[in-house]
């Protein structure tokens, strides 16, 4: 359990705790390995989630927290690798179409405006599958947003739940303070009636002493509470950060998904614009519109490659 725990607790990089619905950012993905490293993220999620599964000894509010992270990998995992793998192979499917479009946009640039027909056909299959992968990644992106959402809600009742146990050591402590002080007063009391042995002293002392067991067994008693709380404080705390981690890489997951799925509207935009000017035909001053358009597509494309 120590080395589970130690690879749990390892240092993470944070992300700022932020409705994951403020996530959204208009940019597209940073370099052609964003879908290795958007795979990599899943993963680590998923390694995350199978561990605070697989730990024991956890307190009894932490089930929701095991059984939640359970459904990444039943859930959402599967949902996630389908949506990186059909967004590559949307890439695969335009290399094969690369050669004949760029063919038939040189020619209708040289002036054969039929080949814009050709330009037309390729870029109108390409939009349908691509319309078809934002509809189902919209899908993707929604359902990532709620789940990240609903950890981050277990992550907080946690966090509830160890400051109000928090607040009941804090009181603990005091009464086993203020109880203490009690019993020090009554021997230092029972001290200073002895010294006189006087029947009437002698019934106090008797008095005092029968106090003072009684205060030791209220002692005792909040000793026990107090190390039971701060037990339960340490194993609520130890779950809070398991907690926390998933929160946070799923943070990063959902920002992560939201720039392919902008990346994404990003590349159909340069492709409709594309499929406009080639469905409208015309002279060589469109087919040199459409050529930018389809070369700016092309760029788009590079970054999901």
């Amino acid at each position: 359990m120590y080395k589970l725990a130690e690879f749990i607790l390892r240092p993470f990089a944070l992300v700022t705790c932020q409705s994951v619905n403020e996530l959204i950012v208009q940019k597209t993905p940073k370099n052609r390995k964003e879908m290795q490293n958007t795979l990599a993220l899943i993963n680590l999620v998923e390694q995350i989630a199978q561990s605070i599964v697989a730990t024991p000894g956890l307190p009894a509010s932490a089930v929701r927290l095991q059984q939640n992270a359970a459904r990444f990998t039943q859930d959402y995992k599967p949902q996630l690798v389908d949506n990186v793998n059909t967004i590559e192979g949307f890439v695969r499917r335009y290399d094969t179409v690369r050669s004949p479009l760029q063919s038939n946009l040189d020619a209708w640039q040289a002036g054969n405006t039929n080949a814009s027909l050709e330009v037309s056909k390729i870029l109108k299959e390409l939009s349908l599958v691509l319309e078809e992968i934002i509809s189902r990644s919209t899908d993707v992106k929604d359902d990532v947003t709620k789940y990240g959402e609903l950890m981050l809600g277990v992550q907080q009742g946690f966090f509830s739940e160890t400051n109000e146990l928090r607040g009941q050591i804090r009181t603990a402590q005091a009464q086993l303070s203020s109880q203490r002080a009690i019993r020090d007063d009554l021997i230092r009391r029972r001290i200073e009636l002895a010294s006189f042995p006087v029947i009437n002293f002698i019934v106090q002392i008797a008095n005092l002493i029968a106090r003072q067991r009684l205060i030791e067994q209220d002692i005792a008693e909040l000793s026990t509470q107090l190390s039971r709380f701060e037990n339960k404080v340490a194993r609520l705390n130890y779950t809070l950060r398991l907690a926390e981690q998933l929160s946070n890489r799923l943070n990063i997951l959902v920002e992560t998904i939201f720039n392919l799925f902008n990346a994404l509207i990003f590349t159909n935009n340069s492709l409709e614009q594309a499929l406009q000017q080639a469905e409208s035909g015309g002279d060589v001053s469109i087919a040199i519109v459409a050529k930018a358009y389809v070369s700016s597509f092309e760029e788009q494309i590079k970054l999901f490659s």
